[in-house]
């Protein structure tokens, strides 16, 4: 546009010579020279143009792959600098908050990993088997899995937030159960001049939530049952805002003893203790193999799956089932949980079936076959597993799946029975768990996602943390 608009004005300029001039002589040939040299000037100028945008072009492109070739190269350090470690599922075996002990090839150490398989830290540890709590607002207790042991509380980044070790040779410590954030932690000293056992909660941070509750002997781990009360159903031992409560003594009033008793086999306030057979004589709540009892009136009878509530009254009994269909037994029918209790059945063929019923104590729907008559496993929020004869799990809609197969459309949760407290010494084999998108089975060994891929990799990084649990010097 340029060259052009120059061509104009150099052609009006001749124009105008050859007026004033006349057609010949010097002055034409002069503006043709004109003319001449403004072309010759234009060329050069396009050139000289032409040879900048291309410079200028091979210059930006030099420099995008030159910046390619880096990121290639920090992309390849990266992942030098990353190590793949085979992992196998780790106490408490279930995926929390995003995160899951694991154990590293080998067997040496324990770690944690997250959801997308990188390893947040280690832990070293010494002798013995050590367990875990889940995660909780960003915390785990781990623990040796035996009596007076010692803990350590890790925060997620594997940032040591609290253990038992107070530097004192007298003094032992164990985790008795966790739940809600909160710690319960059985003291002991012995000494020359001192015998004693105390209990106290405390929070991840090792800051003391309750006073110290002096107890006569030795407490079992406690099962976490809510609004701070844990308790071991076993010995009907209870700890509560600081007190340790036993169910059978005399001395504890019998409202508190009931409304206890309610609270650590029943749910919130509405649906309580399950009773199979009879309601039997006057006395306290006690504990038998497959049912528990409480006074009611002496002499009085239910039939079988009826629950109560804290003051004793009935509160839902089972819906009436087809003639020949009967109650599989005491030991078939479950608590209430998330407002649904499980009820195991004897259909009029013989074979077992399962259902859920509501807090109206209706089925929720039609019983669903289940081979070999198992007990339920766990039970959690409407979903029940079952572990006896082959993992396979019922979802609360009624929809039965193979645990081993695709578990993409199963929308329940499994939690670990005997892991509901965090703690259980002795007695940590978890057959089955389900959260969070991710499966565990006993006889697998692995974690895997719900449609069954295999989370048995994980990532090291230069960001992964190492730290070591050392029992022998957490306050023993």
């Amino acid at each position: 546009m340029k060259r052009k608009q120059y061509l104009r004005t150099a052609a009006a300029v001749l124009s105008a010579a050859m007026l004033l001039g006349g057609c010949g002589g010097s002055k034409t040939k002069e503006a043709g020279d004109t003319v001449r040299s403004a072309e010759t000037e234009t060329a050069e100028i396009e050139v000289t143009g032409i040879e900048a945008a291309e410079t200028e072009t091979a210059e930006t492109e030099a420099a995008e792959i030159e910046t390619a070739e880096t990121e290639a190269a920090e992309t390849e350090t990266a992942e030098a600098e990353q190590e793949s470690v085979g992992i196998r599922a780790a106490s408490p075996y279930i995926f929390s908050e995003g995160l899951a002990w694991v154990e590293l090839e080998g067997g040496s150490e324990l770690a944690v990993v997250d959801a997308d398989g990188k390893i947040r830290f280690t832990l070293e540890h010494g002798d013995g088997t050590v367990d875990a709590t889940p995660f909780y607002d960003g915390a785990s207790a781990v623990y040796i899995d035996k009596p007076n042991s010692g803990y350590a509380i890790y925060s997620a980044a594997g940032e040591l937030l609290a253990s038992s070790d107070d530097g004192d040779d007298t003094t032992s410590f164990q985790l008795l159960g966790s739940g809600d954030g909160k710690y319960l932690i059985e003291k002991t000293t012995t000494s020359f001049s001192e015998n004693s056992t105390v209990l106290y909660c405390i929070d991840k941070n090792g800051n003391k939530l309750t006073e110290e509750a002096q107890v006569s002997d030795g407490v079992n781990a406690m099962e976490y049952r809510g609004d701070g009360l844990f308790a071991n159903t076993y010995s009907s031992t209870c700890f509560l805002d600081g007190r340790v409560i036993k169910l059978n003594d005399d001395s504890v009033p019998e409202t508190e003893r009931t409304d206890l008793g309610f609270r650590m086999w029943g749910e919130g306030e509405v649906l309580s203790i399950k009773y199979c057979d009879v309601i039997r004589t006057s006395g306290a709540l006690e504990d038998t193999d497959y049912y528990k009892t409480i006074d009611i009136a002496q002499g009085q009878n239910y039939p079988i799956g009826c629950w109560f509530n804290q003051n004793c009254e009935l509160v839902t009994a089972l819906a009436a089932f087809p003639e020949g269909v009967t109650v599989d037994g005491c030991e078939y029918i479950g608590e209430f949980d998330g407002g649904y209790a499980y009820v195991g059945l004897r259909g009029a063929d013989g074979q077992s079936y399962y259902t859920i019923v509501d807090q109206s104590g209706n089925p929720v729907y039609e019983p669903v076959k289940i081979e070999g008559g198992p007990f339920a496993y766990a039970f959690h929020d409407g979903a029940i597993a079952f572990t006896d004869h082959g993992y396979v799990v019922l979802d609360k809609d009624g929809t039965l799946y193979d645990a081993a197969e695709d578990l993409s459309a199963f929308t329940g949760s499994i939690l670990p029975e005997d892991k509901v407290g965090g703690i259980m010494y002795g007695s940590s084999n978890v057959e089955l768990t389900i959260n969070e998108g991710v499966k565990y089975m006993a006889k697998d060994g692995i974690y895997r996602k719900l449609d069954s891929t295999p989370f048995d990799q994980a990532v090291l990084t230069d960001d992964t943390v190492h730290v070591s649990f050392a029992p022998e010097e957490q306050g023993n």
